[in-house]
C-alpha cells in the first residue's frame, strides 16, 4: 500500500474503508504473511496485513469460498469478496516483522456511512458491471468454474427489483452449465430467464427468441428432441416476426434445426433446413463467409449420406472457397473442409 494511503487509513480509526477491486483473502495466516513480506523493502510503500472479521448477519458485501476453484494451491483456502467491499477500521498496529496489521470489521446495511459510500460507488461505476465483464472474460478463457463464482456474486449483489439484470445473470449461468455438460441445470436457469422476460418484455421481443433457443438446445442435448424442436420453432417464429428476412439470426435457427434432424438421421429434412439457412446467408447485406463455409460443409456431408456425390463435391468446394474469403478463417475448419473435398474428389475419380 502506498505510504500516503496507509497514513490516511491509520488516521481514520473507526471510519469506513473500501477496496476498489476484488479482494482475495485466505484464512491461513502463514499464507497471508508470505504475500505481505514481499513488499516490506519497497520504497514509498507500507506492507499491510488486513485481518477481517466477518459477521454474516450484517455484512453488505457478497463473498464466496474458492477452495475448489482457486487460481492458487487449494491449501491457500482462498475467499473472494466482491468489488468495493466495505469494512470499518477497528485497529492499526505494527508487528515486529515490519508489517502493519489492520483490523477490519464488516458493517451493517443500516450504517449511514455505508449507505452513502455504497450509493456513491453505484453512481460512479454502475452496479455489477465490472463483475459481469470479468465473468464474461472467464467464460472466454474457458474458466467456467470461476465464471460461475463471478455470476453468483453478481446475483447476490443485485437488487430483487432489477429483473432484467437478474434474467441476464440466469442466462449466463445457464450457458455455463450447458458448456459444463449439466444440461438439466442449464435448462432450469434458461427457464428462469424466460419467465422473467415474459413478465417484463413484449411477447415478440428478440430476447425471448434467444431464451427459447437456449432451452431447446439444452433439451435436445438431453435427448428430448420433440420438446427441443418445439422451442426452436418458437424462437424461429419470433425472429421471423421482428427481424429482416435476411437476418443471420434466422439463418442460425434454420441451421440449428437442420443439425437436430441430421443427428436423427433424417437427412432429407436436415438438407431442407440447411438450404433455407444458405439462402438467407447468401442474401445477407454483409456475407459471413465463415458461417457460409460451415453451411456448405454440412450440406456436403448430408449429400454424401444421400449418395448425391456430384452435388456433395460442389458444396465441398464452395466450403473451401468461402472459408478462404473469410476475414477470420476457421483454421480447424480449413482442415476438415479440405479433407472432405479431397475425399469426395478421390471417390469420384
Amino acid at each position: 500500500m502506498l505510504d500516503d494511503t496507509f497514513i490516511g487509513l491509520r488516521n481514520n480509526i473507526g471510519g469506513i474503508f473500501t477496496f476498489n477491486n476484488f479482494l482475495s483473502t485466505t484464512d491461513d495466516l502463514n499464507v497471508a504473511m508470505k504475500f505481505g513480506q514481499r513488499s516490506t523493502d519497497q520504497d514509498g510503500k507500507t506492507s499491510v496485513l488486513f485481518e477481517v472479521e466477518v459477521d454474516r448477519t450484517v455484512i453488505t458485501t457478497p463473498f464466496a469460498s474458492l477452495n475448489d476453484i482457486s487460481y492458487y494451491n487449494e491449501r491457500e483456502k482462498e475467499i473472494l469478496f466482491s468489488m468495493h467491499a466495505v469494512f470499518r477500521i477497528v485497529q492499526v498496529k505494527e508487528n515486529n516483522d515490519h508489517i502493519w496489521k489492520v483490523s477490519l470489521k464488516s458493517v451493517s446495511n443500516n450504517d449511514l456511512q455505508t449507505i452513502q459510500l455504497t450509493e456513491q460507488i453505484r453512481r460512479e461505476i454502475g452496479e455489477g458491471s465490472a463483475i459481469d465483464r470479468l465473468g464474461q472474460l472467464m467464460i472466454t478463457l474457458g474458466e467456467l468454474d470461476k465464471a460461475e463464482a463471478m455470476y453468483q456474486l453478481l446475483l447476490d449483489s443485485t437488487h430483487n427489483n432489477d429483473e432484467k439484470t437478474i434474467a441476464s445473470i440466469y442466462n449466463q449461468l445457464g450457458y455455463i452449465k450447458y458448456k459444463q455438460g449439466n444440461d438439466l441445470e442449464a435448462q432450469t436457469f434458461y427457464e428462469k430467464t424466460l419467465k422473467i422476460y415474459k413478465q417484463i418484455l413484449p411477447a415478440n421481443h428478440p430476447w425471448l427468441a434467444t431464451a427459447y433457443k437456449n432451452i431447446g438446445l439444452a433439451q435436445i442435448s438431453m435427448g428430448e428432441h420433440m420438446a427441443g424442436l418445439n422451442n426452436l420453432q418458437k424462437a424461429m417464429n419470433i425472429r421471423k416476426e421482428v427481424l429482416p428476412s435476411n437476418h443471420p439470426s434466422i439463418a442460425s435457427i434454420f441451421s440449428t434445426i437442420g443439425e437436430v434432424y441430421q443427428e436423427a438421421e433424417d437427412y432429407s429434412t436436415a438438407l431442407t433446413f440447411y438450404r433455407e439457412a444458405l439462402d438467407i446467408e447468401n442474401k445477407a447485406s454483409h456475407v459471413n463467409y465463415s458461417s457460409l463455409a460451415m453451411t456448405y460443409y454440412k450440406m456436403s456431408r448430408i449429400l454424401s449420406k444421400l449418395q448425391q456425390y456430384d452435388q456433395a463435391l460442389i458444396c465441398a468446394e464452395l466450403a473451401v472457397q468461402s472459408n478462404r474469403k473469410s476475414s477470420t478463417p476457421n483454421n480447424k475448419g480449413t482442415i476438415k473442409f479440405t479433407e472432405n473435398f479431397d475425399q469426395l474428389q478421390t471417390k469420384l475419380s
